[in-house]
């Protein structure tokens, strides 16, 4: 008997040829051609409207009143202004005035915001946010759908893959993250590389190199968790490589990183110093997933991992790991053990340093990871997860093609149909729900010049509202936040004898000489808060889901408190207005302009 071969990772065949069928001989499977792929295009188009309904029938509106929702749309408008004015990219005067604030450790997302400059700047950054958040669903599952087809010969394998891919549950919870939203950059390195993979040549590698590089640009956390998987793939087609080829694959392999460093290295060159010398992580950012998340970010609601991939994706998985039908029939040799093999690597990367284990603490391997130079700023392990994802994706898609293999007439059509449309159902209906945008402060006709100091202000959850407010008015604020180093850059901030006091829900004894501050650090306007625009509502009925197992879990829960926080910090607000109002009309007179969330007053010129 001959030896087994080593299994392939996912998506990719046997080395050595392009020909190789799923048990060595020859007659691959033919993967779906270009009308399969504008088909597909226009499925994940209009299956991304339905489960984002009505997202783009009211682009304007907000979708989330997540502190990370209110940062990604000050990074829209703030790029747009770079990219189509004279504002530096990377450091910005209209936050944290008078100081300003350096943008080399923010996730802008450069690939989507600098896409977006156009449409950002003609209709506002929140109807940029819709598009871009629609789009992510539909690339995500248009790439992922042309990866597995390819993979597997099998255009409803492609179209499961993609569906779960796509719109799995853990997809929702990052979506006011715009970075983290854009999954779809991931499954297009895998199709690049499978494309490399079949024919090697330097014009596929820079190809997969560029692959690579949009994933990076997209979102740092993905352009690592891409990096390590072309790191694995490029050892593993070297070391396995035939003599004959050896040559040609180096020559590809090295166009691919070569490509993927130069269009990476502006932005890498740019993070380096942030993250110099900085830690892994700290605090809650070691925590990564666990097969039950007891408090998943802060929400205070337990999801179990299950839960975040879809169970009937899952059990489609289960059944593509272990049904041997289509694997033999059309599948690459070893598809399924090395789709396995990348869902248990990065999967466990995603769990953290450690996992708890009946009290036990069992140490795993990211904490090794974390302190590489590079790896140690990737924060959250469990966007690592992203990849193991795909693969379990692509066990899905095996799953429901072996499933309708075993059926044929109109039983397989609606059961590969059922199949598709099963991810969907777990997310629709009422995953969305849309609140109008914030108004402007209410500023008087023919207001002065000048930043803007809010009260209270916390350096991150008013702070948000307090951006999005900024991309209305175009004035400096005192307020804003960056991603990393809040805490010393808080303590600068609480010295500061201008800012200082609006960190206190009650005012410290102020007079003529705070005034005096404002008005030398440039503030002319300060802005009360009474309450915050949207303030969640942590007792509104969740909505049904067609299916329902996600929200066995707790996931529908898990869904609207991630997407529409409640922050205790909004429950005092009318208690710092109470506060603050008296000593502001003392030492600047009463309120220029009010409205029903602010009371805005002016600091005299003398």
């Amino acid at each position: 008997m001959e030896p087994r071969p080593a299994p392939s990772p996912p998506g990719f065949d046997e080395p050595g040829s392009d020909e190789s069928g799923s048990d060595g001989t020859a007659g691959a499977p033919t993967p779906p051609g270009g009308r399969f792929a504008l088909a597909s295009a226009a499925f994940f188009a209009l299956a991304s409207v339905a489960a984002t309904w009505p997202l783009a029938a009211r682009p304007g509106a907000l979708f989330s009143s997540r502190q990370d929702a209110y940062l990604n749309l000050w990074n829209l408008d703030w790029v747009s202004r770079a990219v189509l004015g004279d504002a530096p990219l990377l450091r910005t005067d209209r936050l944290l005035h008078p100081v300003g604030l350096g943008l080399e450790s923010q996730p802008l997302s450069l690939l989507q915001t600098v896409a977006a400059a156009p449409l950002t700047a003609s209709a506002g950054p929140e109807v940029a946010f819709s598009v871009l958040a629609v789009l992510s669903f539909a690339l995500a599952g248009w790439a992922a759908c042309l990866w597995a087809a390819r993979a597997t010969g099998d255009g409803l394998a492609g179209l499961v893959a993609g569906a779960v891919f796509a719109f799995a549950p853990l997809h929702w919870v990052y979506l006011p993250q715009l970075n983290l939203a854009a999954t779809g950059f991931v499954p297009l390195w895998f199709l690049a590389a499978l494309a490399l993979r079949r024919r090697t040549s330097p014009a596929r590698g820079a190809l997969a190199g560029v692959a690579l590089a949009l994933a990076g640009l997209s979102s740092w956390y993905y352009g690592l968790a891409v990096g390590l998987a072309a790191a694995g793939e490029t050892v593993l087609r070297l070391a396995r490589c035939p003599a004959p080829e050896r040559r040609a694959r180096l020559v590809a392999w090295t166009a691919h990183w070569v490509v993927a460093a130069a269009l990476l290295a502006p932005l890498v060159g740019s993070l380096l110093p942030a993250f110099a010398g900085a830690p892994a992580s700290w605090g809650t950012e070691r925590e990564g997933l666990a097969p039950f998340v007891p408090d998943f970010r802060g929400t205070g609601v337990g999801v179990a991992l299950p839960a975040l991939v879809g169970w009937g994706a899952l059990l489609l998985a289960a059944a593509g790991l272990v049904a041997p039908g289509v694997a033999r029939a059309t599948a690459p040799r070893g598809l399924r053990t090395g789709l396995g093999l990348v869902a248990l690597v990065f999967g466990v990367l995603s769990f953290g340093s450690a996992l708890e284990l009946g009290g036990v603490r069992v140490p795993l391997p990211y904490a090794a990871v974390a302190e590489l130079p590079v790896l140690r700023s990737a924060r959250y392990p469990d966007r690592f997860f992203v990849v193991a994802l795909l693969a379990v994706a692509g066990l899905a898609g095996l799953g429901a093609a072996d499933l309708r293999r075993r059926l044929s007439g109109p039983a397989a059509r609606i059961a590969g149909a059922a199949l598709v449309l099963l991810p969907l159902a777990e997310a629709w209906p009422g995953m969305v729900r849309l609140e109008p945008s914030a108004p402007d402060l209410p500023f008087p006709a023919g207001a002065a010049a000048g930043a803007v100091l809010h009260v209270p202000t916390t350096l991150r959850n008013l702070d948000g509202e307090a951006m999005l407010y900024q991309t209305r008015h175009g004035r400096p604020i005192a307020g804003g936040y960056r991603t990393r180093g809040r805490d010393a850059l808080e303590d600068e901030r609480r010295a500061d004898a201008a800012v200082g006091p609006a960190f206190l829900r009650r005012p410290p004894e102020l007079g003529a000489d705070w005034v005096a501050a404002l008005r030398a650090s440039g503030f002319a306007w300060v802005a009360l808060q009474r309450r915050a625009w949207i303030e969640g509502a942590p007792g509104a009925p969740s909505a049904p889901s067609v299916v329902g197992p996600f929200a066995l879990d707790g996931g529908r829960e898990l869904l609207r408190r991630r997407l529409w926080p409640h922050y205790p910090l909004h429950d005092r607000l009318p208690e710092s207005e109470a506060a603050w109002r008296p000593a502001l009309e003392e030492l600047l007179g009463p309120p220029r302009g009010s409205s029903d969330t602010y009371l805005l007053f002016e600091v005299p010129a003398r």
